[in-house]
């Protein structure tokens, strides 16, 4: 299977290298998931992106939760 991978899309990608990205995308979609869970929050189709409903709320849960990984997903 590594090396269809490799052939259709070049020795660049290792399996480390790959690995690395899956866990950053499983990591900002369970973000993303908890996020749209809490009240203030919501999803933008056209820009696909997170919103909150005030500034405030970002600032709340950010402080609140203690959640770093949600202050890189903040647009200012």
């Amino acid at each position: 299977m590594e090396e269809k991978f490799k052939a259709k899309f070049g020795p660049s990608f290792t399996i480390e290298l790959l690995k690395n990205h899956y866990r950053a995308l499983k990591k900002n979609y369970n973000c993303i998931k908890t996020l749209l869970s809490e009240s203030g929050f919501g999803w933008d189709n056209e820009i696909e992106m997170v919103y909150a409903d005030h500034d405030h709320v970002w600032d709340d849960y950010i402080k609140g939760r203690g959640a770093p990984s949600a202050a890189a997903l903040r647009m200012s």
